[in-house]
């Protein structure tokens, strides 16, 4: 009688709490997805140089961008995913650009890499509006026989 009270009890705080974490992992997990895409897409280069990468880098973002989502707004939310990864990509990638400024004497190529990944990022962002856009539009699963 004693489990079956403290049983009781322990599921009564785990589905309370449950709710809460759910939708908050559901919330989160996209963006979380779309900065794994951004990491797996540099360790693809110099310095770490994991060429094989390259071929399923681009999973978690089209993961988070074909999985259902409840949004108001599913193509913006869709190019801000890709947006992040791009950004997180090429701010990465172009790092080794402000080691130029002591060289020609400007501080101003301290800033090159972060616009270089601000005008970059659109071209990963309008890949996966369009990924989304022709998955989450045009292709719904077919009626059951």
């Amino acid at each position: 009688m004693a489990a079956g009270a403290g049983a009781g009890h322990l599921a009564r705080v785990t589905t309370k709490n449950a709710p809460r974490n759910t939708s908050l992992f559901r919330r989160w997990w996209p963006w979380f997805a779309a900065v794994f895409s951004g990491v797996l897409l540099n360790l693809c280069f110099p310095p770490a140089d994991i060429g094989g990468l390259a071929f399923v880098a681009l999973t978690p973002l089209l993961a988070a961008v074909w999985l259902p989502q409840d949004r108001r707004r599913p193509g913006l939310f869709r190019f801000g995913l890709g947006y992040v990864t791009g950004l997180v990509f090429f701010t990465s990638t172009f790092s080794w650009l402000s080691e130029l400024a002591p060289l020609f004497r400007t501080k101003a190529l301290n800033g090159l890499p972060l616009l270089l990944a601000i005008y970059l990022a659109l071209f990963p962002a309008a890949w996966a509006w369009l990924a989304g856009w022709i998955a989450g539009e045009h292709f719904r699963p077919l009626p059951p026989p």
